[in-house]
Protein backbone atom coordinates (compact mmCIF):
# COMPACT_ATOMS: atom_id res chain seq x y z
CA UNK A 1 0.00 0.00 0.00
CA UNK A 2 2.77 2.44 0.81
CA UNK A 3 4.44 1.72 -2.17
CA UNK A 4 1.51 2.56 -4.12
CA UNK A 5 0.86 5.58 -2.83
CA UNK A 6 4.49 6.27 -3.36
CA UNK A 7 3.46 5.73 -7.15
CA UNK A 8 0.84 7.48 -7.21
CA UNK A 9 2.36 10.61 -5.57
CA UNK A 10 5.34 10.49 -8.20
CA UNK A 11 2.99 10.27 -10.75
CA UNK A 12 0.87 13.46 -9.84
CA UNK A 13 3.92 15.26 -8.76
CA UNK A 14 5.19 15.21 -12.30
CA UNK A 15 1.94 15.87 -14.28
CA UNK A 16 1.04 18.45 -12.02
CA UNK A 17 4.58 20.00 -12.41
CA UNK A 18 3.43 19.76 -16.23
CA UNK A 19 0.67 21.44 -15.08
CA UNK A 20 -2.15 19.17 -16.86
CA UNK A 21 -5.53 19.07 -15.20
CA UNK A 22 -7.46 15.97 -16.95
CA UNK A 23 -11.14 15.28 -17.49
CA UNK A 24 -10.99 11.83 -18.32
CA UNK A 25 -14.96 11.95 -18.99
CA UNK A 26 -14.90 14.87 -22.02
CA UNK A 27 -11.04 13.69 -22.76
CA UNK A 28 -10.06 17.13 -22.88
CA UNK A 29 -8.42 19.41 -20.23
CA UNK A 30 -9.92 21.20 -17.85
CA UNK A 31 -7.20 23.64 -17.34
CA UNK A 32 -3.99 24.10 -18.87
CA UNK A 33 -0.96 27.28 -19.23
CA UNK A 34 2.11 25.32 -20.10
CA UNK A 35 0.79 22.26 -21.53
CA UNK A 36 -2.12 20.68 -22.54
CA UNK A 37 -3.05 17.23 -22.27
CA UNK A 38 -6.24 14.56 -22.97
CA UNK A 39 -6.67 10.69 -21.83
CA UNK A 40 -8.15 9.62 -25.33
CA UNK A 41 -11.00 8.05 -25.47
CA UNK A 42 -12.24 4.43 -26.66
CA UNK A 43 -15.13 3.95 -29.09
CA UNK A 44 -18.05 5.93 -26.92
CA UNK A 45 -16.68 9.51 -28.01
CA UNK A 46 -19.13 12.06 -28.57
CA UNK A 47 -18.18 14.43 -31.26
CA UNK A 48 -19.27 17.98 -31.68
CA UNK A 49 -18.71 20.88 -34.51
CA UNK A 50 -15.59 22.52 -34.00
CA UNK A 51 -13.82 19.23 -32.58
CA UNK A 52 -10.47 18.00 -34.61
CA UNK A 53 -10.64 14.43 -35.55
CA UNK A 54 -9.11 12.32 -37.83
CA UNK A 55 -10.75 10.15 -40.81
CA UNK A 56 -9.43 6.56 -40.72
CA UNK A 57 -8.22 5.16 -44.37
CA UNK A 58 -9.99 2.92 -46.02
CA UNK A 59 -6.84 0.85 -47.00
CA UNK A 60 -3.51 0.84 -45.87
CA UNK A 61 -2.85 2.68 -48.79
CA UNK A 62 -5.23 5.27 -48.43
CA UNK A 63 -3.82 8.60 -46.57
CA UNK A 64 -5.74 8.88 -43.19
CA UNK A 65 -6.94 12.66 -43.23
CA UNK A 66 -6.83 14.72 -39.56
CA UNK A 67 -9.40 17.99 -40.02
CA UNK A 68 -12.22 19.85 -37.99
CA UNK A 69 -15.70 19.10 -37.67
CA UNK A 70 -17.96 21.87 -39.54
CA UNK A 71 -21.36 20.52 -39.85
CA UNK A 72 -23.24 17.39 -38.26
CA UNK A 73 -26.32 16.12 -40.56
CA UNK A 74 -28.86 14.48 -39.14
CA UNK A 75 -31.08 12.59 -42.17
CA UNK A 76 -33.27 10.18 -39.91
CA UNK A 77 -36.06 13.09 -38.63
CA UNK A 78 -38.59 12.63 -41.17
CA UNK A 79 -40.57 15.57 -40.85
CA UNK A 80 -37.58 18.05 -41.94
CA UNK A 81 -35.57 15.07 -43.90
CA UNK A 82 -32.55 16.82 -42.82
CA UNK A 83 -31.29 18.58 -39.71
CA UNK A 84 -28.59 20.03 -38.21
CA UNK A 85 -27.39 17.70 -35.15
CA UNK A 86 -25.23 19.01 -32.31
CA UNK A 87 -23.63 16.30 -31.78
CA UNK A 88 -22.97 12.77 -32.79
CA UNK A 89 -22.06 9.70 -30.36
CA UNK A 90 -20.19 6.73 -31.96
CA UNK A 91 -21.09 3.30 -30.01
CA UNK A 92 -18.77 1.14 -28.48
CA UNK A 93 -19.42 -1.76 -30.55
CA UNK A 94 -18.49 1.33 -33.35
CA UNK A 95 -21.68 -0.63 -35.44
CA UNK A 96 -22.19 1.69 -38.32
CA UNK A 97 -26.26 0.85 -38.03
CA UNK A 98 -26.14 3.14 -34.86
CA UNK A 99 -25.46 6.21 -36.77
CA UNK A 100 -26.28 5.66 -40.19
CA UNK A 101 -28.51 8.34 -40.48
CA UNK A 102 -25.84 10.89 -39.52
CA UNK A 103 -23.24 12.35 -41.23
CA UNK A 104 -20.13 14.66 -40.90
CA UNK A 105 -18.28 17.40 -42.49
CA UNK A 106 -14.56 18.09 -42.61
CA UNK A 107 -12.50 20.59 -43.17
CA UNK A 108 -8.57 19.30 -43.42
CA UNK A 109 -6.02 21.27 -41.73
CA UNK A 110 -3.37 21.93 -44.06
CA UNK A 111 0.16 21.79 -42.35
CA UNK A 112 2.00 22.67 -45.78
CA UNK A 113 3.17 25.59 -46.23
CA UNK A 114 4.05 27.14 -50.00
CA UNK A 115 2.32 28.39 -52.96
CA UNK A 116 0.02 25.80 -53.52
CA UNK A 117 -4.14 25.22 -54.49
CA UNK A 118 -4.51 24.58 -50.73
CA UNK A 119 -8.93 24.42 -51.98
CA UNK A 120 -7.77 21.66 -54.50
CA UNK A 121 -5.56 19.64 -51.29
CA UNK A 122 -7.67 21.29 -48.52
CA UNK A 123 -11.23 20.70 -49.31
CA UNK A 124 -13.82 20.07 -47.38
CA UNK A 125 -14.64 16.25 -46.77
CA UNK A 126 -18.63 15.67 -46.77
CA UNK A 127 -21.05 12.65 -46.17
CA UNK A 128 -18.18 11.38 -44.00
CA UNK A 129 -19.72 8.21 -41.12
CA UNK A 130 -19.24 8.66 -37.89
CA UNK A 131 -17.67 5.45 -37.25
CA UNK A 132 -14.45 6.63 -39.32
CA UNK A 133 -13.61 9.20 -36.58
CA UNK A 134 -10.94 8.91 -34.25
CA UNK A 135 -10.25 12.25 -32.27
CA UNK A 136 -7.44 14.43 -32.80
CA UNK A 137 -5.77 16.72 -29.79
CA UNK A 138 -2.97 18.52 -30.84
CA UNK A 139 -4.51 20.77 -33.48
CA UNK A 140 -3.84 23.64 -31.98
CA UNK A 141 -0.87 24.87 -33.31
CA UNK A 142 2.85 24.74 -33.27
CA UNK A 143 4.03 26.42 -29.95
CA UNK A 144 6.98 24.37 -28.93
CA UNK A 145 6.92 26.02 -25.52
CA UNK A 146 3.44 23.62 -24.89
CA UNK A 147 3.63 19.93 -25.00
CA UNK A 148 0.09 17.92 -25.60
CA UNK A 149 0.48 14.47 -24.10
CA UNK A 150 -1.84 12.05 -24.71
CA UNK A 151 -2.39 9.09 -22.65
CA UNK A 152 -4.44 5.60 -23.83
CA UNK A 153 -4.42 1.97 -21.84
CA UNK A 154 -4.73 -0.13 -25.04
CA UNK A 155 -2.21 -0.75 -28.04
CA UNK A 156 -5.21 -0.24 -30.70
CA UNK A 157 -5.94 3.10 -29.53
CA UNK A 158 -1.66 3.59 -29.38
CA UNK A 159 -1.42 2.73 -32.65
CA UNK A 160 -4.24 4.91 -34.19
CA UNK A 161 -2.39 7.71 -32.16
CA UNK A 162 0.33 7.65 -33.38
CA UNK A 163 -0.83 7.29 -37.22
CA UNK A 164 -3.43 9.92 -36.80
CA UNK A 165 -1.29 12.61 -35.20
CA UNK A 166 1.89 12.49 -37.52
CA UNK A 167 2.61 15.41 -39.55
CA UNK A 168 4.77 15.41 -42.77
CA UNK A 169 7.93 16.39 -41.37
CA UNK A 170 7.90 15.27 -37.72
CA UNK A 171 10.49 13.39 -36.24
CA UNK A 172 9.52 10.58 -34.50
CA UNK A 173 10.87 8.87 -31.30
CA UNK A 174 9.48 5.70 -30.19
CA UNK A 175 10.40 4.04 -26.73
CA UNK A 176 9.78 0.84 -27.00
CA UNK A 177 9.06 -0.19 -30.62
CA UNK A 178 9.26 -4.24 -29.91
CA UNK A 179 8.60 -5.88 -33.44
CA UNK A 180 8.11 -2.41 -35.10
CA UNK A 181 4.54 -2.59 -35.91
CA UNK A 182 3.97 0.86 -34.61
CA UNK A 183 7.09 1.93 -36.49
CA UNK A 184 6.09 0.69 -39.34
CA UNK A 185 2.70 2.46 -38.96
CA UNK A 186 4.45 5.76 -38.58
CA UNK A 187 6.43 5.27 -41.34
CA UNK A 188 3.80 4.44 -43.77
CA UNK A 189 2.14 7.53 -42.60
CA UNK A 190 5.27 9.69 -43.32
CA UNK A 191 5.50 7.99 -46.75
CA UNK A 192 1.81 8.52 -47.78
CA UNK A 193 2.96 12.58 -46.28
CA UNK A 194 5.67 12.37 -48.57
CA UNK A 195 4.14 11.49 -51.32
CA UNK A 196 0.96 13.67 -51.26
CA UNK A 197 3.30 16.63 -50.64
CA UNK A 198 5.74 15.87 -54.41
CA UNK A 199 1.61 15.74 -56.13
CA UNK A 200 1.31 19.18 -54.80
CA UNK A 201 4.38 20.47 -55.43
CA UNK A 202 4.48 18.48 -59.21
CA UNK A 203 8.04 17.35 -58.17
CA UNK A 204 9.61 13.63 -57.88
CA UNK A 205 13.05 15.30 -56.17
CA UNK A 206 11.69 16.18 -52.58
CA UNK A 207 14.23 15.68 -49.42
CA UNK A 208 11.94 13.37 -47.18
CA UNK A 209 11.22 15.78 -43.88
CA UNK A 210 9.95 13.48 -41.71
CA UNK A 211 11.93 10.11 -39.60
CA UNK A 212 11.66 8.17 -37.09
CA UNK A 213 13.95 7.07 -34.89
CA UNK A 214 12.94 3.83 -32.71
CA UNK A 215 14.31 2.36 -29.32
CA UNK A 216 14.59 -0.66 -27.65
CA UNK A 217 15.82 -2.60 -24.88
CA UNK A 218 16.13 -6.60 -26.66
CA UNK A 219 17.95 -6.81 -29.74
CA UNK A 220 15.95 -9.28 -30.82
CA UNK A 221 13.29 -6.98 -30.80
CA UNK A 222 15.33 -4.43 -33.03
CA UNK A 223 16.17 -7.49 -35.13
CA UNK A 224 12.64 -8.65 -35.72
CA UNK A 225 11.49 -4.85 -35.94
CA UNK A 226 14.74 -4.09 -38.31
CA UNK A 227 13.06 -7.18 -40.58
CA UNK A 228 9.67 -6.36 -40.29
CA UNK A 229 9.98 -2.76 -41.98
CA UNK A 230 12.46 -4.05 -44.24
CA UNK A 231 9.66 -6.77 -45.50
CA UNK A 232 7.08 -3.84 -46.30
CA UNK A 233 9.18 -0.70 -47.45
CA UNK A 234 12.47 -2.87 -49.60
CA UNK A 235 11.54 -0.40 -52.19
CA UNK A 236 12.31 2.45 -50.05
CA UNK A 237 15.20 0.83 -49.36
CA UNK A 238 16.61 0.68 -52.26
CA UNK A 239 16.53 4.44 -52.92
CA UNK A 240 19.61 5.15 -50.46
CA UNK A 241 17.73 7.60 -48.50
CA UNK A 242 15.88 5.22 -46.06
CA UNK A 243 19.02 5.03 -43.54
CA UNK A 244 18.24 9.26 -43.13
CA UNK A 245 14.33 7.91 -42.59
CA UNK A 246 14.33 5.28 -40.12
CA UNK A 247 16.96 4.46 -37.17
CA UNK A 248 16.41 1.59 -34.81
CA UNK A 249 19.04 1.15 -31.55
CA UNK A 250 19.24 -1.29 -28.77
CA UNK A 251 18.86 2.04 -26.19
CA UNK A 252 17.50 1.84 -22.50
CA UNK A 253 16.89 5.70 -21.73
CA UNK A 254 16.57 4.80 -18.11
CA UNK A 255 19.64 2.90 -17.59
CA UNK A 256 21.54 5.69 -19.80
CA UNK A 257 23.94 7.63 -17.76
CA UNK A 258 26.56 8.74 -20.40
CA UNK A 259 23.89 10.59 -22.37
CA UNK A 260 23.77 8.22 -25.66
CA UNK A 261 19.98 7.97 -26.19
CA UNK A 262 19.60 12.15 -26.12
CA UNK A 263 22.28 11.96 -28.50
CA UNK A 264 20.56 9.04 -30.71
CA UNK A 265 17.12 10.97 -30.56
CA UNK A 266 18.92 14.12 -31.58
CA UNK A 267 20.39 12.88 -34.20
CA UNK A 268 21.87 15.79 -36.67
CA UNK A 269 21.04 18.46 -34.19
CA UNK A 270 16.99 17.99 -34.39
CA UNK A 271 15.25 16.69 -31.34
CA UNK A 272 11.57 14.97 -31.60
CA UNK A 273 8.22 16.89 -32.61
CA UNK A 274 6.69 13.99 -31.59
CA UNK A 275 7.60 11.19 -28.78
CA UNK A 276 5.67 7.64 -28.70
CA UNK A 277 6.08 5.62 -25.32
CA UNK A 278 5.23 2.03 -24.95
CA UNK A 279 7.45 0.40 -22.54
CA UNK A 280 4.89 -2.57 -21.55
CA UNK A 281 1.53 -1.27 -21.09
CA UNK A 282 1.20 -3.47 -17.81
CA UNK A 283 4.47 -2.26 -16.77
CA UNK A 284 4.45 -0.71 -13.25
CA UNK A 285 3.69 2.87 -12.55
CA UNK A 286 7.04 3.90 -11.21
CA UNK A 287 8.77 2.67 -14.94
CA UNK A 288 6.59 4.83 -16.68
CA UNK A 289 6.33 7.93 -15.07
CA UNK A 290 10.24 8.01 -15.02
CA UNK A 291 10.01 7.52 -18.56
CA UNK A 292 8.10 10.70 -19.03
CA UNK A 293 10.05 12.64 -16.69
CA UNK A 294 13.00 11.36 -18.95
CA UNK A 295 11.10 12.95 -22.52
CA UNK A 296 10.70 16.08 -19.96
CA UNK A 297 13.99 17.23 -19.01
CA UNK A 298 16.00 15.27 -21.81
CA UNK A 299 13.65 17.63 -24.55
CA UNK A 300 13.24 20.67 -22.17
CA UNK A 301 15.03 23.34 -24.31
CA UNK A 302 13.00 21.96 -27.65
CA UNK A 303 9.95 20.55 -26.24
CA UNK A 304 8.26 18.20 -28.30
CA UNK A 305 4.85 18.77 -29.81
CA UNK A 306 3.55 15.91 -28.58
CA UNK A 307 3.87 12.55 -26.51
CA UNK A 308 1.75 9.79 -26.47
CA UNK A 309 2.15 7.49 -23.57
CA UNK A 310 0.41 3.77 -23.36
CA UNK A 311 -0.03 2.56 -19.77
CA UNK A 312 -3.04 1.13 -18.46
CA UNK A 313 -1.67 1.56 -14.87
CA UNK A 314 -1.26 5.26 -15.76
CA UNK A 315 -4.79 5.66 -16.86
CA UNK A 316 -6.43 4.11 -13.74
CA UNK A 317 -4.55 6.23 -11.22
CA UNK A 318 -5.50 9.15 -12.82
CA UNK A 319 -8.82 8.76 -13.23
Amino acid sequence: MQASMMCSQEARSHYFHWRMVYDPINSKPKSSTTSRSAIAQTPGTSYRVNDDVYIRPKSVKELGISGRITKITDKSDSSSRVRAAESVVVPASRKRKATEDTRVSIRPHCFLSGDFDAEKYCRSKEDVRPSRLFPVFDAAGDDKSSTTVVLTPDTVSYRLLAASHVRVADRVLEIGCSTGECTALVLRRLVLLHQQRMRIEASQDLQFLGGVIAFDTSNEMIDKARRRIGDEYGSLAKTGRFGDIVKLYNCDALMDTKGRAISLASDGGRYPDVVLVDIGGNRELHGVVRMINWVKVSFQRMPPRLIIVKSEALVERLT
